[in-house]
């Protein structure tokens, strides 16, 4: 069930139309940046720039040969892993999804994208339900329920502030997530 609907009941076309993936690996394609972007050919240039302006990508866009013709091989070489994951965030953008699932990046991107990666969800997704799949707690913070597994078992089940209050495993795993980002920043 999400958003009270039985996603069983919802015929894949549907379901695949409405549902926004940014995955552990990005995923590009061998084929234009654009046809990564907008594979369907729904949108007209100036929206994929508006897009592409909102994931912060627009200048590196256009420094490229091409542009939005710019060939891609597939796996995105040639792009960083950051910006992968930024076309991924613009590919979603542009779908106009309402359920937008986001993976941690493996391997983990610089702390800069994530946190510009969070920030472009929360402005540009909020609209739609997030299903986060994290293993730093930092990144579901902001959400309306927290579903924390130990041991592939149910161990918390609430909001984020419900469960920091009660200094369980959520609360545990927030204060090791601050102890190693302090001993990484000295």
């Amino acid at each position: 069930m999400i958003d009270g609907v039985d996603i069983s009941s919802v015929g894949l076309h549907d379901l695949r139309s409405r549902l926004a993936v940014i995955a552990q690996i990005p995923t590009l394609f061998s084929c234009s940046l654009r046809s990564n972007l907008d594979p369907w050919g729904c949108h007209g240039d100036a929206q994929v720039w508006q897009a592409l302006e909102r994931c912060h990508l627009k200048e590196r866009v256009s420094l490229l040969p091409g542009q939005l013709l710019y060939p891609l091989h597939y796996g995105g070489a040639g792009l960083s892993s950051s910006e992968r994951r930024l076309l991924c965030v613009c590919r979603a953008l542009l779908k106009g999804c309402v359920v937008l699932v986001v993976e941690d990046p493996v391997p983990p991107v610089d702390i800069h994208t994530e946190r510009l990666l969070q920030s472009i969800i929360h402005t540009h997704f909020s609209h739609c339900t997030g299903l986060y799949l994290t293993q730093n707690p930092e990144n579901v913070t902001h959400t309306d329920r927290v579903l924390v597994l130990d041991g592939g078992r149910v161990a918390e089940f609430d909001c984020a502030s419900a469960l920091l209050q009660r200094g369980a495993l959520f609360s545990q795993l927030i204060s090791e997530t601050h102890r190693h980002q302090d001993t990484e920043e000295e």
